[in-house]
């Protein structure tokens, strides 16, 4: 079976909407639960902060990271603290900060030089001018 190049970059970004559809839907579905769940238990800023403390030695434990700093606990703490009790504003600012790289990213990307692939007939006629006055290879 062939596919063009265009069959397979539609392909491509197709499946990666795909993705980006099912993780909006489960981000969604763990903002609900994560607020009913503030809701109806009783647990603090505290409790989250023991909570990433947890995760951070489970994850260390894994392997997964080599270390942690309690800096970055504070940190996880905080966002999540925020993102449960529903602080729009810091929200607004980190979206802006994500957005603001990804303006930046895509200007880099776009100040590059890109790289085309040449046609095969364009490869087969260089391929012959470069080839005039020689005799043919035999392979």
């Amino acid at each position: 079976m062939q596919i063009t190049l265009d069959e397979l970059l539609n392909l491509l970004v197709a499946r990666l909407d795909t993705l980006e559809v099912a993780v909006e839907d489960l981000k969604m579905r763990t903002n609900v639960l994560s607020r009913l769940l503030k809701a109806k238990a009783d647990f603090e800023k505290d409790d989250v902060e023991s909570a990433v403390r947890k995760e951070f030695e489970v994850m260390k434990d894994a392997g997964m990271i080599s270390e942690y700093k309690e800096q970055e606990i504070k940190k996880y703490s905080e966002q999540i603290w925020s993102w449960l009790v529903g602080d729009v504003k810091e929200l607004r600012e980190a979206l802006e900060r994500y957005r603001e790289k990804l303006e930046e990213i895509a200007r880099q990307a776009r100040s590059k030089a890109s790289i085309d692939i040449a046609s095969p007939d364009l490869l087969t006629h260089l391929d012959q001018l470069q080839n005039k006055g020689k005799p043919p290879k035999i392979l």
